[in-house]
């Protein structure tokens, strides 16, 4: 992943950010404690679109999100993803958002992290 994401290992797990944002994880007392930069090549779901045929002249199409660009699940390795991402791919539990999370100025703050059910 290079420094494609941004990047933080804490206690031998390894969290990379591939969102346009730096992430700040606030304690209970609002103080910042961990600061993850934001990832120069952003992770993106590409849509495609495919025209099916018609239902009683009303056009039907199917959609998809292509996937074979994501990082494959690793043991201890996580990503910070755009919720889009996570609600696409939710079946991968190595894909976490920020939880409790207000964006300003390029930054997101929260207080930790969920993944998608």
């Amino acid at each position: 992943m290079g420094k494609k994401f941004g990047c933080v290992e804490l206690n031998g797990v390894v969290i990379y950010n591939t969102t346009p944002h730096t992430i700040r994880f606030f304690s209970k007392d609002g103080e910042v404690w961990l600061e993850i930069p934001r990832a120069s090549e952003p992770l993106y779901v590409p849509e495609i679109n495919r025209f099916c045929g018609a239902l009683e002249g009303v056009p039907i199409f199917s959609r998809m999100f292509g996937g074979d660009y994501l990082p494959s699940p690793q043991n201890n390795v996580y990503f910070i993803v755009r919720a889009d991402v996570a609600t696409v791919f939710h079946h991968r539990n190595d894909f976490l958002i920020p939880y409790g999370a207000e964006e300003s100025d390029g930054v997101i703050n929260c207080i930790g992290l969920a993944f998608m059910e």
